[in-house]
């Protein structure tokens, strides 16, 4: 196995993550909603999103990163539709289930007929009676477009970014709190192979291509997945979402008499992990991405400061409580801080994320505003 290359293939995923990221903050912090929604909307945001692509890998400062990774990995059309698909030979992903599960999902030819029954689909929707509808039918509504948007699956590349954006939008258009960075992120990806697998099978008449259906929809029946719906519920119960942190609190106030906060040598003592989670959800849930930085900071200071002093790494003045430490306590919090670290860092990235969003969903009063970065999300 050639690791550098994957290495390479990494790389340039999340050189076009922070391109695609800041795209889509602008679009967010302009917060508009089209008059009407169609695939030639769907087109421009894709354009949008993607526009530094594919000129950014071959500027002059990029170039020396990428020179090992094939033309066609870096090959961008922003706003052009892929080819169409041979039915016979239908535009596949494969996914990962526990340790021994693979599913083969399909996707639409996206030929002419296709596309044409997309465009008449969003061509019906009625958003003027959505605005008024029922809670539920504003969740089938958001539901179905997604479905609908991400079997047609138009784009070679950045068919997801796309469609979150262009769904949030439209979530918003029908007055629907609306926000993705809510939804567990494995939990979507069963829930869009679900309904990946289910319209496969309406959709496609080669055998061999019905029997891998079949075969990945009873996999993914022993897996009881949610479905679409339940997927944008999640995303947009921002109530239940205050609650879930309200309740936090209050758990901590009652076990420990006090409110979780921000000092990384108390909160990564062994057997406080339950204030430690409640600490990282507490920030993601505000969200509150500083809060997470200074537990970030202080995190990795300890990890300095323990550092085998033969390795030349002096303790941090912040830590200076490790240096009366006896070797078993340094081991057990060393331990603790490199197990913590990388849920830290999931849970700032999800804040920054969030930050933005709520911003614009709940107004600037509704929490307290923090710079955040503009990390991006990718399913």
């Amino acid at each position: 196995m050639d690791y550098e290359f994957i290495k390479s293939l990494k790389l340039v995923d999340r050189y076009i993550t922070s391109l695609t990221s800041a795209r889509i903050q602008a679009i967010h912090e302009r917060g508009e909603v089209p008059e009407r929604f169609s695939l030639e909307h769907l087109q421009s945001l894709h354009a949008e999103i993607f526009q530094d692509l594919p000129a950014a890998f071959f500027a002059e400062e990029a170039q020396p990163f990428f020179e090992a990774v094939p033309s066609y990995y870096l090959d961008h059309n922003p706003g052009e539709f892929r080819q169409p698909s041979d039915p016979f030979n239908p535009h596949s992903k494969y996914r990962a289930y526990g340790l021994e599960d693979t599913v083969c999902t399909f996707y639409s030819c996206a030929d002419e007929q296709d596309l044409q029954q997309a465009e008449a689909y969003l061509a019906g929707l009625d958003v003027a009676a959505l605005k008024a509808a029922p809670y539920e039918a504003k969740v089938a509504a958001v539901a179905e477009m997604y479905q609908t948007l991400d079997f047609l699956h138009p784009f070679p590349e950045g068919n997801s970014r796309t469609l979150r954006v262009f769904t949030q939008q439209f979530a918003s258009s029908i007055d629907l709190e609306f926000d993705w960075t809510l939804v567990d992120q494995q939990d979507l990806y069963g829930a869009r192979d679900l309904s990946l697998l289910s319209r496969s099978a309406q959709y496609f008449d080669d055998p061999d291509t019905l029997e891998e259906v079949h075969r990945g929809l009873a996999t993914l029946d022993k897996y009881g997945l949610k479905d679409m719906n339940a997927m944008i519920r999640e995303g947009s119960n921002t109530q239940e979402v205050r609650k879930n942190l309200d309740a936090m609190l209050e758990f901590s106030l009652a076990r420990y008499g006090e409110a979780p906060d921000i000092d990384a040598m108390r909160l990564l003592q062994p057997g406080r992990e339950d204030m430690l989670y409640a600490t990282i959800r507490n920030g993601i849930y505000q969200p509150d991405p500083e809060a997470l930085r200074e537990l970030k900071q202080q995190t990795e200071d300890i990890i300095y400061a323990l550092h085998d002093k033969q390795g030349g790494a002096p303790a941090a003045p912040i830590t200076g409580s490790t240096v009366n430490m006896d070797a078993e306590s340094k081991t057990k919090l060393q331990a603790q801080c490199l197990a913590w670290l990388p849920e830290i860092n999931k849970g700032l990235e999800r804040a920054s994320e969030r930050a933005l969003t709520w911003e614009k969903m709940l107004g600037k009063d509704e929490y307290r505003p923090q710079q955040y970065n503009d990390s991006g999300l990718e399913l």
